[in-house]
């Protein structure tokens, strides 16, 4: 998770880094005709296949695409597992926390 600004001053930022979902390797107690399974694949179609398990809670499945700041692991939007319910639908959660952290980490990559 890399971000760029471009302009005047050009500047690369490296950032965290977070491997590609593995359902059957992350999941191996998800059944593969579930509702929840089904819930996953959705969200791989609609997040263009750019997710992730959450390494900080690993029922969270994140959109890697966008997030608050653009170098770090803090997804606009998660869905998340429901391991003792695998026939229910997945939670799907706004993750929009902007603490005074992460703005002043933005506002320094503007600036």
């Amino acid at each position: 998770m890399d971000a760029a600004t471009v302009g005047w001053n050009e500047v690369a930022i490296r950032g965290a880094s977070v491997d590609k979902l593995d359902v059957a390797g992350d999941y191996p107690w998800l059944l593969r005709d579930s509702i929840q399974a089904q819930d996953i694949e959705r969200f791989r179609w609609f997040s263009d296949g750019f997710i992730a398990r959450n390494p900080d809670n690993h029922l969270m499945i994140m959109d890697v695409r966008y997030s608050l700041v653009p170098n770090e692991l803090s997804p606009l939007w998660v869905i998340r597992l429901k391991p003792e319910e695998p026939w229910q639908h997945v939670d799907y959660l706004n993750t929009r926390d902007l603490t005074s952290r992460s703005r002043q980490r933005f506002l320094e990559m503007l600036i």
